[in-house]
């Protein structure tokens, strides 16, 4: 896992968010976020 996506994570969980809510404040879904904290997809 690279550390951008463990700095997403961090960010995500430090604003105590839900990956649900994190997602929509983003405007991607629940699942792409899952994807890009597991490191298998990258933001552009």
């Amino acid at each position: 896992m690279s550390h951008h996506n463990n700095c997403l994570r961090l960010l995500r969980e430090t604003l105590g968010l839900t990956r649900a809510k994190f997602a929509e404040i983003i405007g991607l879904s629940p699942h792409s976020v899952r994807m890009i904290e597991k490191g298998h997809m990258k933001l552009s």
